[in-house]
């Protein structure tokens, strides 16, 4: 008959295993990787949609879908590299955001000429 120490014991480590890969992969990362990488992918396509239509609502939509991707990449660069902290990050991030609303405005009030 086993004791209740060597029954739990291959369940400690799969629990230890677990923390210590949740550790090395941080799922608000990951997903904040996917939000810029899409951000990158929404650029491609509004530029080539503005390559073959000429419309400028297109390029300012294109800028502000670059500007988002450019923020994941702030963010990300802070985190690895810079560390400026908190006040910095959310200052530039501030600023970005309302880059993006103004570009997103400017892209729906455009009229489009024909």
């Amino acid at each position: 008959m086993e004791s209740v120490a060597e029954y739990l014991l291959p369940w400690t480590y799969l629990l230890s295993l677990q923390q210590n890969i949740s550790g090395l992969i941080n799922p608000q990362e990951i997903l904040s990787l996917a939000v810029g990488f899409f951000a990158v992918v929404l650029v491609v396509i509004s530029l080539f949609s503005y390559r073959r239509t000429k419309i400028r609502s297109l390029l300012l939509v294109s800028v502000a879908f670059a500007l988002f991707a450019l923020k994941t990449f702030i963010h990300h660069l802070n985190i690895f590299i810079f560390n400026w902290g908190p006040s910095v990050e959310n200052t530039i991030f501030t600023a970005l955001d309302f880059a993006i609303l103004l570009l997103f405005f400017f892209a729906i009030v455009i009229r489009v000429r024909k």
